[in-house]
């Protein structure tokens, strides 16, 4: 919010004894809002990437060959670009990795120069990439969050990313995680409760009430 304020986005509206309505720009964080202020808040709109740098940046391969490539993806690295992230991502680094360094090829959605061939990736559906453009993810079959190191499974032709989308839609690939608790259960238990936003930090997830069953919130 702190931002919005310094980059002239919210602004106060005042109504005289006339009832003529005015406006005032806020330049102070530390403006305390009281009971009846109105403002008016601009959210500036972010454009989507549509366009991928090729970027020489650290991968570590687990495996691959002219069809696929399987990645050991980093904590604290966004897995394609997005509003907010626009390099510095996994496909930025194997646009780079496929274009000058891969012994298997480059496959069929990244050219010799580092772009990328949107068409090769059109018509095939990927779970969970509903609205985003597509040149922002070329044989992208799964992501893991930012935060998150694991197994990234990465198609590099159209006939591969079909199957391996299909497989992943299906529930055939096996997935584990490991995780650090507080506390120690103690023994072997399951845990199987509704995951959901934080209501404070957006950008965490938690267990949320279960609004059909008793005691589901913890």
């Amino acid at each position: 919010c702190g931002s919005l304020v310094i980059d002239g986005h919210v602004q106060l509206i005042k109504y005289d004894d006339e009832n003529k309505k005015s406006s005032e720009v806020l330049s102070r964080k530390g403006f305390k809002v009281e009971r009846g202020t109105m403002l008016r808040v601009k959210i500036p709109m972010e454009e989507e990437p549509h366009k991928i740098l090729a970027q020489k940046l650290p991968l570590s391969i687990l495996y691959e060959d002219e069809y696929m490539i399987v990645l050991n993806k980093a904590n604290g690295m966004v897995v394609h670009p997005a509003v907010g992230n626009r390099d510095g991502t996994v496909v930025n680094a194997l646009a780079y990795y496929l274009a000058n360094e891969s012994p298997h090829g480059n496959g069929e959605f990244i050219n010799t120069d580092g772009t990328v061939r949107v068409e090769n990736s059109d018509g095939i559906s990927i779970e969970g990439t509903d609205g985003e453009v597509v040149t922002n993810r070329p044989g992208i079959v799964h992501r893991l969050d930012k935060g998150t190191t694991g197994v990234l499974v990465v198609a590099k032709t159209r006939a591969a990313l079909a199957a391996l989308s299909q497989s992943f839609k299906d529930r055939k690939v096996e997935k584990t995680y490991l995780a650090i608790t507080v506390g120690n259960p103690g023994r072997l238990i399951t845990i199987n409760k509704p995951i959901g936003r934080h209501p404070k930090n957006r950008q965490c997830m938690r267990v949320v009430p279960d609004p059909h069953k008793r005691n589901s919130g913890g």
